[in-house]
């Protein structure tokens, strides 16, 4: 018998960045909420101050250990201290039905969760952990990679496992050895229009919409972007840096193109952000991304990592105006795949239902 009220706890590793993984839980409260669910989030780190400032404090979240360690113990430590000292935290979360571990960690606490309180628990991954399968971007460190042992038997030990995109999915059962369910994250759909367009034509700036980290590739902008092209790049460590999420739905519905840098992403949020406002997207023909943009229709892909061919394609987006309005229908129209209705619906239907 299905129940129509269940408790849920997201178990995920940190609240420190303003980035996709944080905002995916966001909308994954909504949404659930909406359906009747009660859902509570639970991470082994929380600062309010540098993860989405002007929106967490509509979220029930917890730090599973005292929020007085912050102020003596370095964030990583905390983070990892979680995972031995569960005794701590197990009260806090032992009237749920079930446990969904998001992100690296947060797997670990669902399972500890689990075990203990005699529940059960899935997964949502957009990689797999960066101690078993690092990329070339990931700096980790040799002491961490005897962990990967726990974390292919926790992952092992899953109810259901949840994939964000195809290209997660690929990765993730390539090293898991096991099936992973596609949910991938959504986006509100927005207004386009042929009004909004034009518009786009008399501003025309491009948009990028990263955190200034290594992986991110930023610096690859001055060469991938043609001279004398208006570029707004806001995002953690940007000369904008954070923006309302007022302001970001402003930029992206204004945007002539939305350019997305960073090499090894796991799927881009920003680009489906992008899309549901009817923005074409260039990006690299690798990993997440070449799951998402159709090239030559919602946008293009440029050959890895080649930056005078990206280059071409974004000159080519900026100076033909009849291609991009042609694009930005298609992309608009190719953003309906990813709704957070549709993410919702098959999180209820194999987490929540039995």
């Amino acid at each position: 018998m299905i129940k129509k009220v269940k408790k849920i706890a997201i178990l995920h590793t940190e609240f420190f960045y303003s980035g996709g993984a944080e905002k995916l839980i966001f909308n994954q409260v909504d949404y659930l909420q909406k359906k009747g669910y009660q859902i509570d989030v639970f991470c082994g780190y929380l600062n309010k101050k540098t993860s989405f400032p002007d929106l967490i404090d509509s979220y029930n979240i917890t730090q599973l250990l005292p929020l007085w360690m912050n102020k003596i113990l370095p964030q990583k430590l905390i983070i990892i201290l979680t995972l031995p000292l569960f005794i701590i935290w197990l009260k806090k979360v032992k009237d749920y039905d079930i446990y969904l571990g998001e992100n690296q960690f947060g797997p670990w606490y669902a399972f500890l969760a689990s075990y203990f309180n005699k529940k059960r628990f899935s997964t949502y991954q957009p990689y797999p952990s960066s101690f078993t399968r690092p990329r070339k971007i990931d700096k980790v460190s040799f002491l961490l990679r005897p962990f990967s042992l726990i974390d292919k038997y926790i992952i092992s030990k899953a109810s259901v496992c949840f994939a964000n995109g195809e290209y997660a999915k690929e990765v993730l059962e390539s090293t898991y050895k096991r099936d992973f369910i596609i949910c991938p994250a959504g986006a509100e759909w927005q207004l386009f229009n042929k009004k909004i367009f034009n518009n786009r034509l008399k501003v025309k700036y491009i948009l990028v919409t990263n955190r200034n980290m290594p992986k991110k590739r930023l610096d690859w902008l001055n060469k991938i972007i043609p001279n004398g092209v208006k570029t707004i790049i806001v995002g953690d460590g940007t000369k904008k840096g954070l923006v309302s999420e007022e302001k970001l739905q402003t930029l992206y519905q204004n945007a002539l193109v939305y350019v997305y840098p960073a090499p090894e992403e796991d799927f881009g949020m920003g680009i489906v952000e992008a899309m549901s406002f009817g923005v074409p997207v260039i990006a690299w023909n690798y990993a997440g991304p070449s799951k998402i943009v159709v090239t030559g229709k919602s946008g293009y892909l440029a050959k890895p990592y080649i930056l005078n061919d990206f280059r071409k394609l974004v000159s080519k987006l900026i100076e033909n105006p009849q291609l991009n309005y042609k694009m930005s229908k298609y992309a608009y129209e190719e953003s309906k795949k990813y709704t957070w209705e549709k993410h919702t619906d098959i999180l209820e239907k194999f987490l929540l239902h039995k």
